[in-house]
Parts: structure tokens; C-alpha cells; sequence
């Protein structure tokens, strides 16, 4: 792969002739891992799918700098947006449930503070979102996505039933023998532009978890006959509805 051919993600949006700034992150990589230097070439992209040729001006460990050479408009949006509800997981599984989701299309990420998760400490929140929000934009970077998905805050559970996202929502829950995805999906339901994907933790959901989802609108379906871990089932389910919506 060519040096110019290499994205990079920009901490905001700039014209031809202005200076682009890349985050500290994304600014050692380019400086120490790359070792590029002023006046090369690369590609970068913004939060809002915009792409750019740009001139690097400026090259350090904690900043980098380029000059755009050109700046062309956002792919067209996905026709369905694909929304990943996940309990939290324990270890970091969570991590690379968001980074291999990214690859499959995802557009918004709600990590959620379920029944049998361990939770947060209140000191390692605000880290630990802004470790997603970057392994989102290193992932879009990698997968060629046109943008990183939206990154919540971990959100109660209480607080998400009550007010869940709009469009399909489906849960994904072991105990469901009778209902699977091809059957909820094929064919798509008319007007479908977003699906809201609820997936549980190592745990699983409690059954009180389950008749609240329902009443909030979500319908459970089944992932087969064996029972997938917690950091396998969203992946599943995020590939199969890539299979059967074209996501």
C-alpha cells in the first residue's frame, strides 16, 4: 500500500489551502510507527465522512499537521442504519466486539449497563469511551468505512428501555427456540432504515431484562442451536444481517 493511499482520521473538516490537525493518537502513529515527514502525501477523513488529499506540514509525536490539496464529499449513506445495543463484557471483550463490528457496517455503538455486567467505575468511564471512540476511527480508517460510528457513554439499562432508539429492534437472547433472524428479516420489512441490535452479556439477560425489551418494542430471535459467547454473538448477528439486508 502506498503512503497516499493510507487514511487518516482528522480532528475536523477543512477547504483546499487550510491546515487539517490530527489527534495525538492518530499523530504517533503517523510520526513513529510511519516515520512520514513534511511535504509527503497522505489521505484523511472527518467524523463526517469527508475525504481529503493533504500535504503533511507538520510532523511530531503529539502533533501533526497538513495542508489539503483536495477535499471530495461523503459516500452516500448507508440505506439502513445498523445500531449495536451491547451489554457490557468483562476483560476488554467489548473492544473487539466494537472494532470487528466497525468492519461490518456499523453506525452507532451503546454499550449498556445490564443485570449481570460488571460495571464501570465512575473514574474509568470517561477513559474508557474515549479508548472506543478511537478504536472506532482506527477501525473505519482500516475497513475503508466512509465514517466511525457514534460511541456512547455506557448507558443503564432502565434508561435505555425506556427510551430506546427508533426503527426494527431486535434482541438477541438464548432462550428464544422459535423465532430466528432470516424469519424476522426476509422479506425486509418495508420502510426499514434502521435496525437496533440488542445483545447481552457473559451472564445473559435476566428474564425480567427480557420482558421489558419486549415491552419496549423489541422482538427476540434465535443465533442457532448452540449457545455463542457473549463477545461472539453480535458479531454473528451483525454479519447474518449483513447477509440478509445488504449491510
Amino acid at each position: 500500500m502506498s503512503r497516499a493511499s493510507r487514511r487518516f482520521f482528522a480532528c475536523r473538516g477543512a477547504d483546499p489551502g487550510e491546515i487539517l490537525v490530527f489527534p495525538e493518537d492518530t499523530s504517533r502513529h503517523i510520526s513513529r510507527v510511519l516515520r512520514l515527514r513534511p511535504g509527503e502525501m497522505i489521505r484523511a477523513f472527518d467524523a463526517a465522512g469527508n475525504g481529503y488529499e493533504v500535504e503533511l506540514t507538520k510532523v511530531s509525536s503529539r502533533s501533526v499537521e497538513g495542508r489539503v490539496i483536495s477535499r471530495t464529499a461523503p459516500a452516500p449513506a448507508a440505506s439502513r442504519r445498523v445500531v449495536l445495543a451491547s451489554a457490557l463484557l468483562r476483560a476488554g471483550g467489548l473492544d473487539g466486539v466494537l472494532r470487528q463490528a466497525v468492519e461490518l457496517g456499523l453506525e452507532e455503538f451503546i454499550p449498556l449497563v445490564c443485570a449481570n455486567c460488571v460495571a464501570l467505575p465512575g473514574a474509568r468511564v470517561s477513559a474508557k469511551v474515549s479508548r472506543w471512540r478511537t478504536i472506532a476511527r482506527e477501525a473505519a480508517r482500516q475497513s475503508g468505512q466512509p465514517r466511525p460510528p457514534e460511541v456512547s457513554p455506557p448507558r443503564p439499562w432502565e434508561e435505555f428501555v425506556k427510551s430506546p432508539p427508533p426503527g426494527l429492534k431486535l434482541m438477541a437472547w438464548e432462550g428464544e427456540k422459535a423465532t430466528s433472524l432470516r424469519s424476522l428479516l426476509m422479506p425486509p420489512p418495508r420502510g426499514l432504515d434502521q435496525v437496533v441490535l440488542l445483545t447481552g452479556p457473559e451472564g445473559g439477560f435476566s428474564r425480567e431484562e427480557v420482558a421489558e425489551a419486549r415491552q419496549a418494542g423489541f422482538v427476540t430471535f434465535s443465533l442457532g442451536p448452540s449457545t455463542l459467547r457473549a463477545v461472539t454473538a453480535p458479531l454473528a448477528a451483525l454479519a447474518a444481517l449483513h447477509a440478509l439486508l445488504g449491510k
